[in-house]
């Protein structure tokens, strides 16, 4: 995987 990709679903699961 790749780490932007795992930092932005991250990002977007604690924003919702």
């Amino acid at each position: 995987m790749c780490i932007a990709f795992t930092t932005t679903l991250a990002a977007v699961f604690l924003k919702f």
